[in-house]
Parts: structure tokens; sequence; C-alpha cells
């Protein structure tokens, strides 16, 4: 056997080989790379901008939302001060207008012009004073004391009702159990005030025991303020601390 010849063969045939074989890799980087790239880019673009799209809806409804809860705590932040404000204003006048230990002024004593510049800073009206003026003098005082515990009583009322309308126009601003202690509150406003009113229209000027007529509305009422207080201080200083 001429091995010489069977070697050359060999080597010519593994040449082709090779060069085949480089043929194919050329061919496939050249064509078939294309072709794939070509035949997924579609698909690929599409499912990029399916995410894209996906992303820009979550941010618009994260950004909507942030926006509503922000705006949301603006309002409660204005709110919620006024309220304990209104409420303690309201809450004040009251407790003057149902005590009885008011200290009351003997206008009796006093002479005309002493009594026209006690009366002067006074809220009574004109003819409120004038006629407090011109009552004999053992009856000034009772009328002065008569006069005033009527307008502690329109004060309070007043307050009181100013205080339950700010409440029922702004609570959907509130947090809901906040709302209802502050909508609780107010119903014992009413209710102290409606028992006072009924006592100066039929027995004049109030002698009110406190003790037994109105002990348990103010001690729950007191107990319900200082709850309504710590909630108020907890949601406005809680929300302005920054997570460390």
């Amino acid at each position: 056997m001429d091995w010489n010849a069977t070697f050359e063969w060999i080597g010519r045939v593994a040449v082709v080989f090779v060069f085949v074989g480089g043929l194919v890799v050329w061919f496939g980087k050249t064509y078939i790379d294309k072709w794939l790239t070509k035949r997924f880019q579609g698909q690929l673009d599409a499912i990029k901008h399916a995410q894209a799209l996906e992303v820009a809806k979550n941010k618009l409804s994260f950004d909507a939302k942030l926006h509503r809860a922000t705006k949301l705590h603006e309002r409660e932040f204005e709110i919620l001060p006024r309220s304990w404000e209104m409420l303690g204003a309201a809450g004040g006048a009251i407790r003057l207008l149902i005590s009885n230990n008011q200290i009351h002024t003997d206008v009796s004593k006093l002479e005309p012009l002493s009594l026209a510049e006690f009366l002067g800073p006074l809220p009574f009206s004109d003819a409120e004073k004038q006629a407090i003026m011109n009552a004999p003098r053992a009856e000034r005082t009772d009328l002065f004391i008569e006069r005033k515990l009527r307008f502690q009583m329109v004060d309070a009322s007043t307050l009181a009702q100013d205080f339950h309308n700010y409440v029922a126009i702004n609570g959907v601003f509130i947090e809901p159990t906040l709302r209802k202690k502050l909508i609780t509150v107010s119903g014992v406003f009413d209710s102290l005030v409606g028992t006072h009113s009924m006592l100066v229209i039929h027995d004049g000027p109030p002698k009110i025991d406190v003790g037994t007529l109105n002990r348990h509305k103010l001690e729950s009422l007191g107990k319900l303020v200082d709850e309504i207080g710590d909630e108020i201080s907890e949601r406005i200083w809680g929300a302005s601390k920054l997570d460390a």
C-alpha cells in the first residue's frame, strides 16, 4: 500500500472538511443570525413596548394616588387644628355656662357713672344696658345676672353649633374613628346646652348643681376630649417625623 498517497488523500479530505465547515460557520453567522434576529426582533420590540406601557401606567397610578394622599393630608392638617380650637372654645363656654361657681358683680352698689363704665365693654345690647341702668337699685343685680347668663347661653350655643357644623362639613377629611369621637363630643355639647336652656326658660336664672345634673356628661366628655387631643397630636406630629 502506498501510504504517502493515503495520507495525501486524507489531508485533502481534511482540508475540504475544514473549508466546508468554515463555509457553514460563515453562512450561519451571516445569514442564520440575521434571520433569527429578524424573526424575533418584532416580538422582542412588542414585549419591550408592552413593558414600557405597563411601567408608565403603574407610575401614573402611583403618582395619582400620591397626589390624592398628599392633598388629603394637607386638608386634614388644616381641619384638625381648627376642630380642636373650636372644640376648646365651645367646651370652655359650656363649662362656664353650667358652672354654679360663677362670681357675679353686685351692680346695685355702683353709682350711675360707674355702672355705665362697667357695662360699656360688655357684649350686651344698648337696650339691655339701659334697662339695667334704669332698673330700681334693688333689682339691678338680678337683672344683670339674668342678662349675663342668657348671653353666656347664646354664646355657648353658637360656639357649639359652629363646632358641630364644622365637623359635619369637613368630616370626610377626618379619619373615621376620630370623626366619630368629635361627633360624640358635639352631641354632648348640644345636650348640655339644651338642658341648660330649658332651665333658664322655665326657672329663670339657673342655680345648676353640676354634680347631680351633669357630672356623668362632664366626666365622659373630659375623658373623650383627652383622647381626641392625643389622637390629633399623634396624627399631626407623627406624620411630620421623618423615618431614619
